[in-house]
């Protein structure tokens, strides 16, 4: 055998397979190569450049509509680097993929990428979506002076958390038009149960929308809710008045901090009416995680 040179090499001018293995025994193997010296190439080490029809590795099951379970590329127990695509650094469209799963139904490479979900392999990733992340795992960006990196992920109270900040979350949002009563027949409405202290911005909007034929009592709103330090709180949102006018608006906002398991609720009274046409009044009211 020449060490130096091709221990196998094969001129192929036909138009058939250059070298055909049958696996006809189950564990059967085509073709191994193992590399017991670091810096080996592999099996396949050549490319043929600037056309992908004149490809160097072709593998396929040849009128198989199954794949064995463990897919047409195995890396079993690859320390690392189980698959490296290095692109041609004078690329003239450096957007071209470098990893490319197209539908066969469709025109070739013109259809619908048709990849499995990514799983993380830190402990207790999510269990839906195509990619699943852990708690601990943060998607990442270099900054513009290239001096640290800026992470997306989770935060402790389990809110979107961009470099250390919580990214505000909106968590409810009402909007009724045509009210002729107390919002909600008077009854406590909840906002939002928090899950972990916090900080809160409550967003509010009540105005007329069609003035009474005598008079109105345009209704109060209330926001009551429990701080970390166990203190029940209230917050008049908006209070009653006797304004019958369709410019009769009230808007806000209220910041609270909250306990961690207390609901956050709004209360609406004393909405009044007098003569043959009602007053109706609009109502509009966001909390959002801060």
């Amino acid at each position: 055998m020449d060490t130096s040179g091709g221990a196998i090499k094969v001129n192929h001018y036909g138009a058939g397979d250059g070298i055909y293995v049958a696996a006809n025994t189950t564990g059967s193997t085509s073709y191994e190569s193992a590399s017991y010296v670091d810096g080996t190439k592999g099996f396949i080490s050549t490319v043929q450049a600037y056309t992908p029809f004149y490809t160097t590795l072709f593998n396929a099951l040849w009128a198989n509509a199954s794949v064995p379970g463990y897919g047409m590329y195995l890396a079993d127990q690859a320390p690392g680097n189980a698959f490296t695509a290095k692109q041609f650094a004078g690329l003239v469209d450096s957007n071209q993929p470098m990893f490319a799963v197209v539908n066969p139904s469709l025109i070739f490479l013109g259809g619908l990428d048709t990849f499995g979900n990514y799983l993380s392999g830190s402990t207790n990733p999510a269990v839906s979506g195509k990619v699943r992340l852990a708690n601990t795992d943060a998607v990442k960006w270099r900054n513009a002076a290239n001096s640290a990196d800026l992470p997306l992920g989770v935060s402790t109270v389990n809110q979107l958390s961009y470099n250390g900040n919580n990214v505000p979350v909106e968590v409810i949002q009402i909007l009724s038009t045509g009210l002729v009563a107390n919002y909600n027949a008077g009854t406590a409405k909840t906002l939002f149960t928090p899950t972990a202290a916090g900080m809160w911005e409550i967003k509010f909007v009540q105005a007329i929308s069609r003035a009474a034929t005598t008079s109105c009592t345009f209704p109060s709103l209330t926001l009551s809710w429990t701080d970390a330090g166990s203190v029940v709180r209230t917050a008049t949102l908006v209070a009653s008045n006797t304004t019958n006018a369709t410019t009769n608006l009230v808007s806000g906002v209220q910041i609270i901090y909250t306990n961690g398991s207390t609901a956050v609720k709004v209360t609406s009274a004393s909405y009044g009416s007098v003569g043959t046409t009602t007053m109706a009044y609009s109502l509009g009211v966001t909390a959002v995680q801060l």
